[in-house]
């Protein structure tokens, strides 16, 4: 289920949804092994990473410019659940994130 979020001052709204969160993570996992290492490597905070993570807020479009770049997705690719999500697998995803267990792609 899609949840909103208000991304700026300006009421600006994003949509998070499980293919993007399971995207963001797969991303943040290809550029740190701890959420200390992501942070530094983003020049953001670990509670941010955090928040991040866990769906309560979601990186704005500089951050994800930087997410991209970092680890070597492109922003689509991030936003529709990351690499494996095309391929229909999700081994790649529960091995780089050990933390977080996907057991299916979700329904777009």
């Amino acid at each position: 289920m899609p949840i909103s979020i208000n991304t700026n001052s300006n009421s600006e709204r994003m949509t998070m949804t499980d293919s993007f969160m399971h995207g963001l993570r797969y991303a943040l996992s290809l550029i740190g092994t701890t959420q200390t290492a992501q942070a530094r490597a983003l020049g953001v905070s670990v509670p941010t990473i955090t928040r991040w993570r866990a769906g309560v807020a979601v990186p704005n479009e500089q951050n994800m410019a930087r997410i991209a770049n970092r680890s070597g997705l492109d922003q689509e690719t991030i936003r529709e659940g990351g690499p494996d999500a095309f391929a229909g697998t999700v081994d790649s995803i529960n091995q780089a994130d050990p933390g977080f267990r996907m057991t299916s792609i979700p329904n777009r």
